[in-house]
């Protein structure tokens, strides 16, 4: 039927797999003159996921019965005017999950969920292609874990994993809206701070470091800050500073210990 070819025709130009389903269900209202659509899906990875027409608010009675009781499938106002399309419709839609997670995964770290290397360059070279072009203000801040060797050697690298979870998630807790965490190496990571001040993005390695000490792990960090585009205009102009501070701070870290 026209519906299921529109849908089909949808989802191979969508960019967005849960902006596809909200779509459909739209376009399924529309055609099939329903007052209300809710569907459900389950899978494995993403678990229960429940969306209704228009994004409209979802309450436990949405679903006569209990929403959360309801079956897998499309549930209809009127009841059963969509029991036609229902089954293409669940398969579109999960592929489109399955869609979103593919891309997720792609551009992201999968021990930490961080950004990963890939994603992080193209961002960095948004950044500073917006920077030069709008004069757009933003720091850089390049982290690394304090002698992870050592733990990997001696504690084993599950644990040496673990840290580093534990290091992506004091990074994730550390952003504001705008802001993007990557995992740019082994023992690396990487921090971009819109509209950041130098002395904002001091305040963010501050919290950092706070945030890793509270989590009790044993590591410390060194880290190196670089605002652009007052500092730099590239990407490897503002990374090399940045790496060059890191390193700086590494050295005197060393020194005091000694």
């Amino acid at each position: 039927m026209a519906l299921l070819d529109d849908l089909i025709c949808e989802l191979a130009n969508s960019e967005s797999g849960i902006g596809f389903i909200y779509d459909a269900l739209d376009h399924v209202s529309r055609d099939l003159q329903l007052s209300d659509a809710i569907l459900i899906l389950e899978t494995a990875e993403t678990g229960l996921q429940i969306f209704r027409d228009r994004r409209k608010k979802l309450a436990e009675d949405s679903i006569p019965g209990g929403i959360l009781e309801a079956p897998i499938g499309l549930h209809t106002e009127p009841p059963g005017a969509g029991d036609q399309i229902e089954p293409l419709l669940v398969k579109l839609c999960s592929v489109a999950i399955e869609l979103d997670r593919a891309k997720h995964d792609a551009s992201h770290d999968s021990l930490t969920g961080l950004l990963n290397r890939r994603s992080f360059d193209i961002l960095l070279d948004q950044h500073c292609s917006q920077s030069t072009r709008y004069g757009w203000q933003f720091a850089l801040v390049l982290v690394d874990v304090d002698d992870f060797k050592d733990i990997n050697d001696s504690l084993g690298h599950i644990a040496g994993d673990g840290v580093l979870k534990t290091i992506g998630a004091a990074l994730s807790s550390t952003l504001r809206s705008g802001d993007s965490a990557a995992r740019v190496g082994g023992d690396e990571f990487a921090l971009v701070l819109a509209n950041a001040t130098f002395q904002g993005a001091l305040q963010a390695v501050a919290r950092l470091k706070d945030t890793i000490a509270l989590a009790n792990v044993g590591v410390s960090v060194s880290t190196g800050v670089a605002l652009a585009p007052e500092e730099g205009d590239s990407p490897e102009a503002i990374f090399k500073i940045a790496d060059e501070r890191l390193y700086k701070e590494k050295e005197d870290q060393s020194i005091e210990r000694n």
